[in-house]
């Protein structure tokens, strides 16, 4: 599997090995429909960020496994917590899978909680594979007394966010609602750079995002002690972060857990490669086979561990289970998260 400087466990290894365990997809009759076309990927994200960097190392390699061997371009359509490009790909892709989308784990969560954007449902995508999870954690630095997630009901953190759909937001916000933290929420910056210079400035005291994001941009800071990890939301603790506690473990209560959990499935959901609705089911089954041998090439890893990406895979069936488990959340625990978020 992938080695870099982090030490890893073994989570990544067993990852890719029950990934490559799971029954192959029989190759369509019509794999010869990709020769000589170019498939056009969507990001929802922007081109800078982890998203982005996962999107275009998925469009570099993809188009070596597709029968024919297409040319694969990517276009960044961010905004609105990514219902932008997601917009796109459910009502203007094109059904014949010369549209893909790379989505933004959050948009389950986007369509249950805050839909004003939303002109999609994420049920009717067709899911061609993860290439990793997206735990989040939150961070402060180090010159604030709270050292653990609970000592924020005692000590104010200031972190900033850079819209209400945003992970930065919600997940302290749903935190504060359920534990009486004190996380102080400044909510408007343009984006991650803005944020990172405001906690470098100190005008703001933590972040709380991606964990792979965290490492990327920051692996100084990690290094210097600069910041101090309190928390991370994800079905296990990712493995960058052994030691750092799962949101559900501060769970008193049943409901608590389920707010927690539906929070974690973000994770679960990941970097994830869709098709638009119609796109015909044979067609789904080259590009679904074409995602699982890509993400098994040497090369592919190879290429991800040059820039520190974790690759930690699933198949689109199991990307699909994790969104129905969104969509089995109670209705009063929705309410309880539209409470928590103030939407109306």
């Amino acid at each position: 599997m992938i080695s870099h400087r982090f030490s890893l466990p073994s989570l990544r290894f067993c990852a890719l090995a029950a990934f490559l365990a799971m029954p192959g997809t029989a190759v369509a009759a019509d794999e010869g429909f990709f020769a000589g076309e170019t498939i056009t990927l969507i990001s929802s994200s922007d081109a800078g960020g982890t998203a982005g960097t996962y999107a275009r190392i998925v469009s570099d390699f993809l188009g070596r496994h597709i029968p024919g061997a297409p040319v694969v371009v990517i276009q960044f359509m961010p905004g609105a917590g990514g219902a932008v490009g997601a917009n796109y790909c459910f009502n203007r892709g094109t059904k014949d899978g010369l549209t893909l989308c790379h989505i933004q784990p959050g948009l389950p969560h986007l369509q249950l909680l805050d839909p004003r954007n939303v002109r999609f449902d994420v049920r009717e995508f067709s899911y061609l594979g993860r290439t990793s999870t997206t735990n989040s954690a939150i961070y402060v630095r180090s010159e604030n007394p709270a050292m653990t997630l609970l000592d924020v009901r005692e000590h104010q953190v200031i972190l900033g966010a850079t819209g209400k759909a945003a992970d930065t937001f919600v997940d302290p916000t749903v935190i504060n609602n359920v534990l009486g933290t004190k996380f102080e929420l400044i909510v408007g910056y343009p984006g991650g750079g803005e944020i990172d210079y405001a906690i470098e400035t100190g005008e703001i005291e933590g972040d709380a995002g991606p964990v792979m994001s965290t490492f990327l941009r920051h692996q100084s800071w990690i290094d210097d002690g600069m910041i101090r990890f309190l928390v991370q939301t994800g079905s296990v603790r990712h493995p960058l972060l052994p030691d750092v506690p799962l949101l559900q473990e501060f769970a008193r209560n049943d409901d608590e857990r389920a707010m927690f959990d539906f929070l974690s499935l973000r994770s679960e959901i990941g970097y994830t490669l869709i098709a638009p609705p119609g796109v015909p089911e044979d067609r789904v089954a080259v590009l679904r086979k074409a995602m699982a041998d890509m993400l098994a090439d040497p090369e592919f890893l190879a290429a991800a561990a040059r820039i520190k990406l974790d690759v930690i895979p699933a198949t689109g069936a199991a990307v699909e289970a994790s969104i129905d488990r969104v969509f089995a959340t109670p209705p009063d625990i929705i309410a309880r998260l539209h409470e928590a978020l103030d939407i109306r």
